[in-house]
């Protein structure tokens, strides 16, 4: 008799347990595409004032790290395969252009006063 009780008391149990189903949530990292060609933000490498520099569809902008202040804006091209050309203006006027060799993540520019810089991906 016994056993019978303690069957019709684990009969439902079963049976409800049986009806449950478990969700297996996959989480994945969203990772953001990596920019193309000279698209993105790059920082300078050297020099007296840390920049970061900004190139978003044929606009070119540089701004200071620590102040946040314009440095340079003005357009890019890209004039062939690992070749940008940069033409932009100081906040005084003046309006310069350079020259830049892409490999990869990094960038060698040379400006049109003959100064030269150097950029990478970030």
């Amino acid at each position: 008799m016994r056993r019978i009780l303690t069957a019709s008391l684990l009969l439902p149990v079963l049976v409800a347990v049986a009806g449950c189903e478990t969700t297996v949530v996959q989480q994945r990292a969203v990772v953001a595409p990596r920019p193309q060609g000279v698209e993105g933000r790059w920082a300078a490498t050297a020099g007296p004032v840390p920049y970061t520099a900004n190139f978003a569809g044929g606009r070119f902008s540089s701004v200071e790290d620590r102040t946040g202040a314009v440095l340079a804006e003005g357009t890019y091209s890209v004039a062939g395969p690992g070749q940008v050309r940069i033409d932009y203006n100081r906040p005084n006027g003046e309006k310069l252009a350079a020259n830049c060799n892409q490999s990869g993540d990094r960038m060698a520019c040379a400006s049109s006063t003959g100064a030269t810089f150097d950029l990478v991906r970030i």
